[in-house]
């Protein structure tokens, strides 16, 4: 249905791309400038990746 009213989502809702096993270029394009344009998306990448700590987080532990 969406390809018929012209959409180019349809890739959205593959398999590979729901599980978040893949992005496309335009996301990363995206993300760059953003990360150009404001200076807290880095931090908030590094917070998502798990690379960086936030103050007062804390640990887990098993």
């Amino acid at each position: 249905r969406e390809k018929e009213r012209g959409s180019h989502i349809s890739y959205m809702f593959r398999l590979p791309f729901a599980a978040g096993s893949v992005f496309s270029a335009s996301m990363l394009d995206t993300l760059l400038y953003q990360a150009f344009v404001k200076d807290y998306v880095i931090t908030f990448v590094r917070l998502l990746l798990g690379i960086d700590q936030a103050p007062g987080s804390g640990f887990l532990t098993s």
